[in-house]
């Protein structure tokens, strides 16, 4: 019987007001990619999410994607570091 495969949590998450964007990492590729969501408490107290986003909370959630998108650029510069700092190692063993 085949195992289900563990859903991995974000890299990195950012919350600004209600608005957060979440990191993850795609597994095939490696390279990050990002999802947003409007954290909400529902009237029962608990927390739920979904994809919708008044006027009001739109430059929350702009800055949200902003820090996401400094964080992506800033893992890809240091994954393409670290691969050429082990090509020279290889090169030079």
């Amino acid at each position: 019987m085949p195992t289900a495969k563990k859903k991995q949590p974000p890299i990195q998450g950012f919350l600004n007001g209600t608005a957060k964007s979440n990191v993850w990492l795609n597994e095939k590729n490696g390279r990050p990619y990002v999802t947003v969501e409007n954290i909400y408490k529902k009237e029962d107290g608990t927390w739920s999410s979904n994809g919708f986003f008044s006027p009001g909370q739109l430059p929350n959630l702009a800055q949200s994607i902003l820090e996401a998108r400094q964080y992506c650029r800033n893992f890809e510069r240091e994954q393409q570091e670290a691969a050429q700092e082990a090509e020279a190692e290889t090169e030079a063993a």
